[in-house]
């Protein structure tokens, strides 16, 4: 079992220290959310919270911008977007900042991509809504068949270019953990990805989705792999308890994802406390596991 921690709705000028302290604890990666702009009148809901108030007026760095300067301040420790709202962005970029990313952390950077939940993202990029789910696939093809640094061409239903190449490369393909919870999203995590990643969810929820992302990675083939990686964050789990975490392991978990000081939590916390709960964190659960 890896573990990650989550950085997200902080003040940045906390991420270096924090992903520093990650880093000697133990944690094996430091992962960063994905949101553009918050809106004063939204059209769509948000479905992973009661309401999104609470995001406005919280700070959110660009992903490949916050892990390249965490990726200076560290050795070891790996990096993720959790994730990146690929849909609503153009290839061709998304595939030059991940590449570059990969480049200049040696090898440290997994890409984690999902459809944006907020059909105001899709509107206010100037990104069709519909067929949302094809663009993806045909992104996440895109960047898999630029990561060799040769030639390379794609002629699909929402992009199309000739030969071309990008270069720097990183010297070992960058992994895509797809993310999102809708069987769509399951059945594209098992046949394009490298791995599947969750929000928030309870454990019956995160048993029966992993059933599920298995069962379709029979169908794909993709149930070969020893590398697969199935993520993700537990919500009625004890934040130090090693049994909920070994509970984890078994339902078929390789990464988990935590907040130690808590996902939603609104109450101002200094960056002390944050460091110490790192700390706890990897006294009672890393360290013992």
């Amino acid at each position: 079992m890896r573990f990650t921690l989550n950085i997200t709705m902080l003040d940045p000028a906390q991420y270096i220290p924090l992903a520093q302290a990650a880093e000697k604890a133990g944690f094996y990666a430091v992962s960063v959310p994905d949101s553009i702009f918050y809106p004063k009148e939204a059209i769509g809901e948000y479905p992973y919270h009661e309401g999104r108030e609470f995001l406005e007026d919280k700070a959110f760095v660009d992903p490949f911008v916050a892990i390249a300067a965490m990726a200076a301040a560290t050795t070891t420790l790996h990096f993720s977007s959790f994730v990146l709202k690929m849909a609503i962005r153009e290839p061709l970029l998304v595939a030059k900042m991940a590449l570059s990313a990969a480049v200049m952390s040696n090898n440290r950077f997994t890409l984690g991509a999902g459809i944006s939940p907020w059909i105001d993202d899709f509107t206010y990029c100037n990104t069709p809504w519909q067929g949302r789910g094809k663009r993806l696939d045909e992104m996440i093809e895109i960047f898999k068949g630029l990561q060799s640094g040769e030639y390379f061409e794609f002629h699909g239903e929402h992009f199309d270019f000739p030969l071309l190449k990008m270069c720097p490369v990183p010297s070992q393909p960058i992994k895509l953990t797809v993310g999102g919870h809708a069987p769509a999203a399951l059945r594209r995590a098992a046949r394009l990805g490298d791995g599947w990643v969750s929000a928030n969810l309870r454990r019956e929820e995160m048993k029966g989705l992993i059933t599920l992302l298995n069962n379709f990675r029979k169908e794909y083939g993709s149930d070969k792999r020893d590398d697969y990686i199935v993520q993700g964050m537990l919500s009625d789990i004890e934040m130090f308890s090693l049994d909920g975490y070994k509970e984890a392991q078994e339902m078929g978990m390789t990464d988990v994802t935590v907040v130690p000081w808590g996902v939603y939590e609104m109450e101002e916390v200094t960056l002390q406390q944050r460091l110490d709960y790192i700390q706890r964190f990897a006294d009672e659960v890393i360290n013992r596991f």
